[in-house]
Order: structure tokens, then sequence, then C-alpha cells
């Protein structure tokens, strides 16, 4: 339970520490970019290749990668219902802010440290399923939807050029694909990996401080509000049904239980954006989403004794 406690409190230090160097200066607005290059090009892939080192033949992971896809798809069937009388704006915004988690650059480095490697692998295998949605999959189902009109449409090869170019995505492929020949990562890779895979979840929530915009427009934050409360809801429901329903062993449900509850994908306000939806209101209610998800993410471990 104190792990927990010290483990929000740690994060929370961090995002604070970056939002506060960037008010006073020491970094400029836009300098969270560099943080987010180093974060998805170098500390997060280390931090999946340390995962994978753990890896023992059990085909029931890929059940989760399967899982990860599905939540993602319970979600978008459940903003295309509520949203269906919906202002087209205001749809636009539900449907890319209720589906998607931001796992590798929140999630993972949040609970890695507490669940370990074979929870990092968990995890990763869960962000598989879910980068299909997140990175471009939710957008490909949104813009070609009648009820959105305007949007910008991507052409599908760019749609897969984007979901399977990112460098963690590629690690993913290439470390399921070297594992399940019933290879295991070299040990020498994983002496290089784990310094710089530490070093993920410093990197990933300094950034997240330094990205936060808060704005407190009352209209702003009632959407993003209710927005949210569908989220949370409809993420407890989930993890309720993977923890006490699902017959994994006890690591994987409280993974599962964990990752449901993941902020709002950081590519929400860009393909919102495209949509012709209010990017402002994405980007507010993503920095509301990371608290949020701290709190229900802390109160879960806590109730599973973690």
């Amino acid at each position: 339970m104190g792990t927990a406690l010290e483990r929000a409190f740690a994060s929370i230090f961090i995002i604070v520490l970056g939002y506060f160097l960037k008010r006073v200066g020491l970094f400029g607005k836009d300098d969270y970019d560099v943080a987010a290059k180093i974060c998805m090009n170098v500390t997060l892939p280390a931090a999946i290749i340390t995962g994978f080192g753990s890896y023992e033949q059990d085909y029931s992971l890929f059940i989760v990668v399967l899982l990860g896809a599905l939540c993602n798809a319970a979600m978008i069937a459940a903003a295309w219902f509520i949203t269906a009388r919906s202002a087209r704006k205001e749809r636009i915004f539900q449907l890319f802010a209720l589906p998607g988690y931001q796992i590798g650059t929140f999630t993972l480095p949040y609970i890695g440290g507490i669940l370990g490697p074979y929870g990092i692998l968990v995890t990763c295998m869960f962000d598989m399923g879910n980068a299909l949605f997140s990175c471009g999959g939710t957008y490909a189902i949104v813009s070609a939807s009648p009820a959105v009109e305007g949007a910008e449409r991507l052409p599908v090869k760019e749609l897969i050029k984007r979901v399977f170019s990112t460098v963690p995505f590629l690690i993913y492929i290439i470390a399921m694909a070297w594992v399940s020949l019933g290879l295991t990562v070299p040990g020498w890779l994983l002496v290089l990996a784990a310094p710089i895979g530490a070093a993920n979840a410093f990197v990933a929530m300094f950034k997240i401080g330094m990205m936060i915009e808060i704005r407190l427009g009352r209209g702003e934050l009632a959407a993003a509000s209710a927005t949210l409360a569908i989220r949370y809801t409809v993420s407890a429901a989930l993890a309720l049904f993977l923890y006490f329903c699902t017959p994994f062993p006890l690591v994987i449900r409280q993974v599962l239980a964990l990752v449901v509850f993941s902020p709002v994908s950081a590519l929400a306000p860009i393909f919102t954006a495209r949509c012709g939806g209010d990017i402002g209101l994405a980007g507010f209610a993503g920095s509301i989403s990371i608290i949020l998800s701290i709190a229900a993410m802390t109160l879960c471990m806590m109730l599973m004794g973690i």
C-alpha cells in the first residue's frame, strides 16, 4: 500500500517539476518535444526490451494483445452510442477522448517499477492491441463516418504507415517475433537496455509536466468533466470484469485492471483537430485525465494490495 502511494507522490512531483520549470522559463513552451522524442525513440524502446527479457513461453499473453484491441473497440462502441445526439464538434471530441490509452508514455513507466519486468511485459502486450486503434485505427473509423463530414481523410497506406512506423511498435513486433521463435533476448542487449529503460519513468513524467496547459474556462471544464466521467466509469466496469472474470494468473489480471485506467491517448488532440474538433478542449481533457489516472491507478493498487 505504501509503495503505491509513494509511487503516486513521486510521479506527481516529477510532473509538477516539469510544469514548474516550464512556467519559470527554464524550458520553452515547445521544449517538451525534445523529451517526447527521447521517450518515444530511446527510453521507451529500451524499457520494452527489458520487459521482453523476462518472457517465458506463455500463449495467454497473445490474448492480452487481443484484449487491448477489444477494450478500445468497446470504448468506441460506447462513445458512438452516447454521442449519437451530440453536436458535431462535441461528438468528435468525445469519439477520441473516450477510446485510446496513453500506455507507453504514462502507464508503463508508472506501474513498471511496482509490478516488475513481467508486469512491464504484460503492459506491452496490451499496448500492442491498443496501438492499432490509438495510433490511427480510431481515426480511420471516425473520419470515414458520414456523421463527421469534412474530416481530413488519410489514405489507408498512410494510416498503416503511421501505426507501424513508430519505434515502440516496431520493437513490439520484432520482440514478439523473436520470442515466438523460442529465442531469448541476448544478455548483452539487456545490460545495455536496462539503465536506459530505467530512465523512462522520469523522462515520461517530466515530459507530461512540460506538456500540461491548464485552462479553466467553465464550458471547457464542464465538457471535459462529463466526458471523462463516462470514460472512467466504463474503465471501472472493464477493470472489475478483467480482474474478477478472466482466468489469467494474478499478475496479468492486476495489470489489466490498471491499464484500462490509462489517460487519454496523447494523439487524441491531433486526430481531433484533423476531424474539425476542438484541439484545445482535447488537450485540456488529456491533461486532466493524467491526474485522474494517477488517482484511479493508485486506489486500484491499494485495493489489490500491491
